[in-house]
Formats: C-alpha cells, sequence, structure tokens
C-alpha cells in the first residue's frame, strides 16, 4: 500500500513540475533514485510513463491513465480506510424510551425515523405507561429515560423541560361561558 503511494506521489510530483530534478528535489531523493523508480514502474506497466524528449517532460496518455486510475484508487484506499476507522467509532446499541401511548404516536413517530437514518446501529425500545410508570421504569433501569407530562417530582429523577405547550379546550358555545344567558 505504501509503495503504491509513493509511486503515485513521484509521478504526481514529475507531472506537476515537468522536470524529474525538480521532483526529486521537492520529494528529498536523489534524481538518480527517482528516475530508476520510474523505470521499474514502466517496465511493469510495460509502457513509458513521460515523454523525455523534450523540457519540460510530459506524460504520455499511459501517464495520464495510469496517473488517473492511480489517483482514484488512492481516493478509494482513503475512503476504505475512514470507514474501517468509523466502524470501531460507530455509536450503537439499544436505547429504551419510556413514553406515554400518545407521545409515542405524536412526537416519537416523528423523531425515531430520523434517529434510525442518522444511527442506524441504535435500536430503540419503547416501554409506555403513565407518569408515575414512566418515573419507575426509568428508575428501575428499565428504560434509559422516559418522557413524562406532568412529573411527580421523583426525589431519586433529574427532570430536563423538553418543550412547553398549549393546550386549548374546543367546547360548544351551549356550554361554555355565558351560556344561556339572554342577549
Amino acid at each position: 500500500m505504501e509503495l503504491e503511494r509513493r509511486e503515485y506521489e513521484y509521478i504526481r510530483k514529475i507531472a506537476e513540475t515537468g522536470s524529474f530534478i525538480a521532483a526529486a528535489e521537492k520529494l528529498y531523493i536523489t534524481q538518480p533514485s527517482l528516475s530508476q523508480f520510474i523505470r521499474r514502474i514502466e517496465r511493469h506497466v510495460g509502457a513509458e510513463l513521460f515523454d523525455r524528449s523534450h523540457q519540460p517532460v510530459t506524460l504520455t496518455e499511459a501517464g495520464r491513465i495510469y496517473l488517473d486510475i492511480e489517483g482514484q484508487i488512492q481516493d478509494l484506499c482513503k475512503v476504505r480506510e475512514q470507514r474501517i476507522q468509523d466502524l470501531g467509532q460507530t455509536v450503537g446499541g439499544t436505547v429504551r424510551i419510556g413514553s406515554s401511548n400518545y407521545r409515542s404516536s405524536t412526537i416519537l413517530a416523528r423523531a425515531i425515523p430520523i434517529i434510525n437514518e442518522r444511527y442506524p446501529h441504535i435500536d430503540i425500545c419503547l416501554e409506555e405507561g403513565t407518569t408515575r410508570e414512566l418515573e419507575d421504569f426509568a428508575i428501575q433501569g428499565k428504560t434509559d429515560f422516559s418522557i413524562v407530562v406532568k412529573p411527580t417530582g421523583h426525589r431519586d429523577l433529574d427532570y430536563i423541560e423538553l418543550f412547553r405547550e398549549e393546550l386549548l379546550l374546543a367546547v360548544s358555545p351551549d356550554v361554555g361561558p355565558g351560556a344561556g344567558t339572554a342577549a
């Protein structure tokens, strides 16, 4: 792998500078070593990678193909290394959420698909119950957390306000304030 990276860097540097001497200086190697290295690659590939007949040297068609494909290979190697590294850092496991039936069908029904998309290695388990049951689930470790509406203020729990709701009461004009009052 390291050899392929070096091959790519050497060929790219020669193409970039147009000179074996300038490339060798930038790569901190001797020009004869660089020339020998490129000759070995050319023998292996079976084609000359550089047109050395004039200055600056230029890539041959074989050299352009080699550099293009090798660049793609280097990019894929970086992607592979990143993905493998990400595996070790993947957030995974099971999250157990306590919620009322109503909250599960409203808030969580919208949130869970987003969580699943962002964190595909996390499984979500729902436990439904009343506020008192949900608080007990959190204390007992049956849930990692519970979403409750009107907490009892259990001293073994910390409560974090997620949001405030405005609840409205819809009533018939015949039942509401002033019902039955003559106008």
